[in-house]
């Protein structure tokens, strides 16, 4: 990769960065600077290597992430186990320890700040892909023509980008504390538009559903 800018995620297992900054809680022991990300600080702190030359070594330290991951992985016990045993929590704790944290190599001339947001872009990409599969439930009968294909495509990545596009907006607004796109698109399919006296007019438009779309920024006409 000589001469190529890139950004590269470390194994947990490196051995350019010790065991102790790979451990969420050295945030709190070493001298880290922090920017904010989506409403919430990440920490980070840069750690001299001289393996690869040019490039730059970051440990970030992600908060909201770790309590997101230490609630799914007790979810996952208590279902298998119901509880977790006295002797199992020295492995607990030595499997929870680097929840949370990101190391990320990078040859970009770029702030700390910058690599970070360039790499989390990436995940943009694997969302698109679960939702595609595991959200909108796109299926294809690939017994059919090339040309159905394409078009199938087609109609697969604009429901993409709807998606997507929605979803944006409800981070943006905090509506998604409240509303997932699921719950968007059935309400908007309650919507109808009726002819009275030679003129269409929307229908089945509550006020909190009005609201709702105006907080969202959309807007509702009707198609003669």
């Amino acid at each position: 990769m000589d001469g190529m800018d890139f950004i590269l995620p470390l194994p947990k297992n490196t051995t350019l960065v010790s065991s102790e900054l790979k451990a969420f809680s050295a945030y709190e022991k070493v001298l880290c600077k922090q920017f904010v990300y989506h409403k919430r600080i990440i920490y980070f702190t840069e750690v001299g290597q001289e393996k690869f030359p040019g490039c730059k070594l970051y440990v970030y330290y992600d908060t909201e992430r770790r309590q997101y991951l230490m609630e799914n992985y007790f979810k996952k016990i208590q279902e298998k186990d119901g509880t977790v045993a006295d002797e199992l929590m020295e492995k607990v704790t030595a499997d929870t320890a680097g929840f949370g944290v990101s190391i990320l190599l990078s040859r970009l001339e770029a702030t700390p700040k910058q690599i970070y947001l360039d790499y989390k872009a990436r995940w943009a990409i694997e969302e698109m892909f679960d939702t595609h599969k595991n959200t909108l439930s796109f299926d294809m009968n690939y017994e059919v023509s090339y040309r159905t294909q394409e078009g199938w495509a087609f109609v697969e990545f604009l429901a993409l980008l709807i998606y997507h596009k929605i979803n944006a907006k409800l981070v943006s607004t905090d509506l998604i504390k409240t509303f997932n796109v699921k719950d968007i698109l059935f309400r908007a399919a309650t919507i109808t538009q009726s002819k009275a006296s030679g003129k269409w007019k929307i229908c089945n438009l509550s006020k909190p559903l009005m609201e709702m779309f105006k907080i969202l920024g959309g807007s509702l006409e009707t198609i003669p």
